[in-house]
């Protein structure tokens, strides 16, 4: 297959997971837990991906060219900014930066802890140290 091939593959599996999984699980609940349910499911995703494929497909995947995964258009952005636009996260980066730099900035961080997971072979738990991390960006 080809690189956007590749790409497009597990692209739409993703935005189908978060339309059909991940919104539902979001409605009715704090934006805190939002943020947090929405980073675990982006975790477990990509672990049953991983899961399923061998590691060298995963690894290209993941680690390759992939910056249609953080454009505006795609779902999962939609989703995180709407998560972000509630007034009790990022009170402080607010008033400094707009929702989307904010977006992208938590995409850009989720891939980089996703790309550090594949690369140590899947040896910790994914969703745990993601979290980890958004937390250590103080959203609250």
């Amino acid at each position: 297959t080809s690189k956007a091939q590749a790409f497009m593959d597990i692209s739409n599996p993703i935005d189908l997971y978060f339309e059909n999984t991940v919104k539902p699980d979001l409605e009715n609940l704090p934006a805190s837990l939002q943020l947090n349910r929405f980073f675990y499911h982006q975790a477990h995703f990509m672990i049953k991906y991983a899961l399923e494929n061998n590691p060298s497909d995963t690894s290209y995947i993941v680690i390759g060219d992939s910056s249609h995964f953080f454009s505006n258009d795609r779902l999962t952005f939609k989703i995180l900014s709407e998560i972000i636009s509630d007034d009790s996260l990022y009170v402080e980066w607010k008033k400094k930066y707009s929702i989307e730099d904010i977006t992208n900035h938590l995409l850009y961080l989720s891939r980089g802890i996703v790309i550090h997971w594949v690369g140590h072979k899947y040896e910790y738990d994914l969703a745990e140290i993601m979290w980890k991390n958004v937390l250590m960006t103080n959203p609250f």
